[in-house]
């Protein structure tokens, strides 16, 4: 995360902002700003989406660093993502199924809670 980290203050510094000014435009704390660029916060989706509306810069400027290779910290995360929708995904396709292990039994669960 230090390259992101490191992005965030130069892109601050470049726009002559201080960690108040930039907070204000995000709706964030001093204090955020300051775990944005000391490595203490992992900036979010949208956080990244407001620093390019900020600073006129695309995602990449802020997580690709100059030999244009990707934060380890960004694949990691989308490693974790990645696991986290298979499991939202594995855990959908039981609810399915024993929904329709209900329905081949006659069985309406909404029903059965009503009583």
């Amino acid at each position: 995360m230090k390259l992101i980290a490191e992005n965030i203050k130069h892109f601050r510094k470049q726009h002559n902002l201080t960690q108040i000014d930039l907070a204000q435009k995000m709706g964030l704390s001093k204090a955020e700003i300051a775990a944005l660029e000391s490595e203490k916060m992992i900036p979010t989706v949208e956080h990244i989406y407001q620093l390019c509306q900020i600073f006129r810069c695309t995602p990449n400027d802020i997580l690709i660093n100059e030999n244009n290779e990707l934060s380890k910290d960004v694949i990691e995360e989308g490693k974790y993502l990645d696991r986290y929708l298979n499991s939202i995904k594995k855990s959908l396709e039981d609810l399915k199924k024993q929904r329709n292990t209900f329905n081949e039994k006659g069985i309406n669960p909404e029903k059965e809670l009503e009583e």
